[in-house]
């Protein structure tokens, strides 16, 4: 944050005025003085990690969106919640003093892996927002199905495909433990159990099934996230893809690649679904984002194979700088790709009629596509018929 502090979000327990406690809850950014983190001796230098519960003395001051900041003068105790968050903690702090000095790239590798945003510079933010790509730096089923994936590659040759997938679901439990648990990633984690399961028993159900069983277990074990803006877009546009992405991709796949339609597809489905969201929250909706997002998310997961890759070589073969120039030049083209959609201008929506009427010409356009690829199907089917005869 700037050149003299490290921002890091939480949740606002006391605040004392004049020596008057008051009992506060609610968000807040807490800006560290970057002299605390960056001292090798100090005792508080790890506080930015998640998992702290700090206390001291600071500025609190709110910015032009309303968002509560606490600028910290002084750190005068430190503790962990627990001995997991302690551990989990000193592991993100130790991952973060080892990509800080990679730049952009390394602070791009770290918002992936955790979220956070630390070391990502402010302007590299707004690119993804104002392209429509602000998902894609969020914690979600991408990243967990990577970690599945890689996990299910390396011991499918040894144990066979059934049993790696519970090496697979092992690794993806471990990386949400460490990245923690936002409401995208944890629906991720209980849609990967419950798919296991029913593979496992032989079982075939539909993707909206085992979504719904998720929702279901997420809404009971979690109710205090059904109201969050990302746990109603995690589900919402995964919904939006189930529903009308393969009716979209079933008009374009005989004009583009089928990789191309598909992904396409994908993301036009997830944007139907959640633009009236989007617009309820946010204000605006980004159009470009449909378009931006096949390529971003492409270059993004290119670039996280290459950078996990070399970050783990690194971890034990201490890499010289030049090893990691193509995660700094891949990083470049995302940024370069994301400054270029978000120059496309957004919509604005501040009126709850335009909120309803957004939504409800996005919805009418997701199954007015279903229902026409639905016609046209039956009436090839009675050509063919008819050309039988």
């Amino acid at each position: 944050y700037g050149d003299s502090f490290y921002s890091c979000d939480g949740c606002l327990a006391e605040l004392s005025f004049s020596g008057i406690k008051q009992k506060k809850t609610g968000s807040i950014t807490a800006l560290i003085p970057r002299e605390i983190v960056k001292s090798p001796n100090h005792k508080y230098r790890e506080v930015i990690a998640s998992g702290a519960v700090l206390s001291g003395t600071g500025t609190v001051f709110e910015n032009k969106t309303g968002m509560l900041f606490l600028k910290f003068n002084r750190i005068e105790k430190k503790e962990w919640k627990n001995s997991f968050k302690k551990f989990r903690g000193i592991i993100r702090f130790r991952l973060m003093e080892k990509i800080e000095s990679k730049g952009k790239a390394g602070g791009l590798l770290y918002a992936l892996l955790t979220s956070s945003k630390e070391f990502l510079p402010e302007s590299f933010s707004q690119y993804f927002t104002k392209s429509g790509c602000a998902h894609v730096l969020a914690l979600s089923g991408m990243h967990l199905s990577i970690i599945c994936s890689l996990g299910i590659f390396l011991w499918k040759g040894l144990m066979g495909k059934k049993w790696a997938f519970l090496f697979g679901f092992a690794a993806s439990l471990c990386f949400y433990i460490f990245a923690g648990g936002s409401p995208s990633l944890k629906r991720a984690i209980i849609m990967v159990f419950i798919a296991g399961i029913v593979k496992w028993a032989g079982i075939r159900i539909p993707l909206i099934s085992v979504l719904s069983i998720s929702f279901v277990f997420h809404t009971w074990f979690f109710p205090e996230e059904s109201g969050t803006v990302s746990f109603i877009l995690s589900y919402g546009g995964l919904l939006g893809i189930i529903l009308f992405a393969d009716s979209i991709k079933w008009f374009l796949e005989p004009y583009i690649p089928s990789g191309i339609a598909s992904s396409f597809s994908a993301s036009l489905g997830a944007v139907l679904m959640t633009t009236g969201v989007s617009a309820l929250f946010f204000g605006e909706f980004y159009l470009a984002g449909v378009i931006a997002s096949i390529p971003v998310c492409i270059l993004v997961l290119i670039f996280l194979y290459a950078g996990g890759l070399t970050l783990i070589l690194d971890l034990f073969f201490f890499l010289p700088d030049f090893c990691f120039f193509p995660m700094e030049f891949i990083c470049g083209i995302i940024e370069k790709t994301a400054k270029f959609f978000s120059l496309f201008p957004s919509v604005k929506v501040d009126t709850i009629s335009g909120v309803v009427f957004s939504f409800g010409v996005c919805l009418m356009a997701g199954f007015g596509i279903k229902l026409l690829k639905v016609h046209m199907e039956k009436r090839s089917l009675r050509l063919e018929d008819f050309d039988k005869l």
